[in-house]
């Protein structure tokens, strides 16, 4: 039977399949092994482009729309709601479809022969608060790979995956957290050895998660450094004379990934060009008009996206905004970016705390610390894990393509 491992992510997504009993990653992108899970809907040509062709037809200023972090719609009343394509009214979860089409048509070229079943990585929550649409999440996932010609779907944990890939190479002795954090979630795992119950002689004891990752961070950069320079936290007069503050939801909304093509259509577009007339800051209020019309709102985020990644090196740096106005830079210490993530990195701490504590175990007894996923990249991110384990040995492995090595020897046990 034909089989994979599908490691569908937030901001990047792989496929494994085994050939010659080893596991291979495919290459779903020139020679890469990662595609950017982004889809641009290119309405000129009525084209659909995939990965980083999408993101470069947005920023070529091909006329259509950009959607990244799709998955992230999953677990959410999003997934539920209709967008515009080749002017048809269609579900979110049918882009979603389109996406993981794709990813099991490229992977079946490479393999030259079609691939049956799959065993899909899910986030330990795709909801933090609501079971119902947690269940539902994994459910309308199922349904879509079925409708995309898989024939078996079953699913992994992300966390416990990786735990698979890092265990099959490096086989310890002793407790081991998993601590997996991605684009759009935080998940982790805690492994006991000596049980039957195992992944590669260790069985899990517990696993949480919660939906804090890269874009998190992003959007928390962005709101601080890049929107007031569009005008948020200034003011507008209303009809009475009082001095209002402008509503932040535009902002944020901006700032998210999945929720930016809301903001485009002329009829919000139009009402929110109406409230601002009477700004009292109208340069600033300009540019978020200009950012709307001109549909530069994607850009705004890869650009806090690659200031994040250049500070993981560098001590400063400058977001270059040439594509809102000429000349417009603000300038990002790694420190400034340390206290803005710092609310969002001590909630990751406080749940892998709060794991520790339900599966009965101490942080002493925790004996190795295995990081994967890119935003365990960030310095701060693991220096702040890494003080609740300092008698802990701290290991990274493929740090990009360990979850979807773990799903496709997952898939290997289940199907081979």
């Amino acid at each position: 039977m034909s089989y994979c491992g599908f490691d569908f992510g937030t901001s990047n997504s792989a496929v494994g399949v085994v050939k010659n009993e080893a596991v291979t990653m495919v290459p779903l992108e020139s020679e890469s092994r990662l595609i950017r899970t982004a889809i641009f809907i290119d309405d000129e040509e009525k084209e659909i482009f995939y990965g980083d062709r999408a993101i470069h037809a947005y920023l070529d200023g091909c006329d259509g729309r950009l959607m990244r972090s799709i998955k992230s719609v999953l677990g959410t009343s999003l997934i539920d709601k209709k967008t515009n394509i080749f002017n048809k009214m269609v579900p979110f979860s049918s882009i979603i479809g389109l996406f993981i089409a794709e990813m099991k048509q490229r992977a079946e070229k490479q393999c030259n022969h079609e691939i049956e079943s799959v065993v899909l990585g899910r986030p330990v929550r795709f909801n933090d608060d609501d079971d119902e649409m947690d269940m539902q999440a994994e459910n309308i996932l199922r349904e879509i790979a079925h409708e995309k010609g898989f024939k078996n779907v079953e699913f992994q944990l992300e966390p416990v995956a990786a735990a698979k890939a890092f265990q099959f190479s490096h086989p310890l002795q002793g407790n081991l957290l998993v601590v997996d954090i991605g684009g759009g979630t935080s998940d982790f795992t805690i492994l006991m050895p000596n049980s039957d119950d195992s992944v590669a002689g260790y069985r899990v004891l517990g696993t949480s998660g919660i939906h804090i990752g890269g874009t998190n961070l992003d959007k928390a950069l962005a709101l601080k450094k890049i929107m007031p320079e569009l005008g948020m936290g200034t003011q507008v007069r209303i009809a009475n004379g009082t001095d209002i503050n402008i509503p932040s939801t535009w902002f944020h909304n901006l700032s998210t990934w999945h929720e930016i093509n809301s903001l485009y259509p002329s009829v919000v577009i139009g009402e929110i060009q109406n409230f601002l007339a009477t700004s009292l800051d109208k340069k600033r209020t300009k540019r978020l008009i200009d950012v709307l019309t001109h549909k530069r709102g994607h850009q705004i985020l890869e650009d806090a996206e690659n200031c994040k990644k250049r500070l993981s090196d560098a001590m400063e740096t400058e977001i270059l905004l040439n594509e809102i106005e000429s000349g417009l830079t603000v300038g990002v210490t790694k420190r400034e970016l340390e206290t803005i993530i710092d609310p969002d990195i001590a909630s990751v701490r406080d749940k892998i705390s709060e794991l520790i504590r339900n599966c009965g175990l101490t942080h002493e007894s925790i004996d190795f610390v295995f990081y994967t996923g890119g935003t365990t990249m960030i310095p701060s991110v693991q220096h702040t894990i890494n003080n609740l384990f300092p008698n802990s040995k701290m290991l990274t492995g493929d740090m990009l393509h360990s979850v979807g090595i773990g799903l496709t020897l997952d898939a290997k046990e289940r199907f081979s």
